[in-house]
């Protein structure tokens, strides 16, 4: 069976599904690569998306949205030799 994680959303309005998909993704990326030294490899990425039918005007434009993706500061993520991801390695 293929591993997978699934990603759900909270109650705010969020951008359009692919870029939220993207964006998660880049940061999943992101915070194995420099915790673990490790990346998503062939683990596939879902999401529960619902922001387009939960709000009537649809997901918020990206320039209204105020929580996108960004790169995290240089050394602010936590490197782990071992632990819960050693099990996905």
């Amino acid at each position: 069976m293929p591993k997978v994680i699934v990603c759900i959303h909270g109650r705010s309005n969020k951008p359009e599904h692919g870029t939220l998909r993207n964006w998660w993704k880049s940061s999943i990326e992101e915070g194995l690569n420099e915790s673990t030294m490790t990346s998503l490899g062939s683990i596939d990425l879902e999401m529960a998306y619902y922001a387009d039918i939960h709000y009537i005007d649809g997901p918020v434009s990206n320039e209204d949205n105020d929580e996108p993706y960004r790169k995290a500061q240089e050394g602010s993520i936590k490197a782990y030799k071992e632990g819960i991801f050693d099990r996905i390695q």
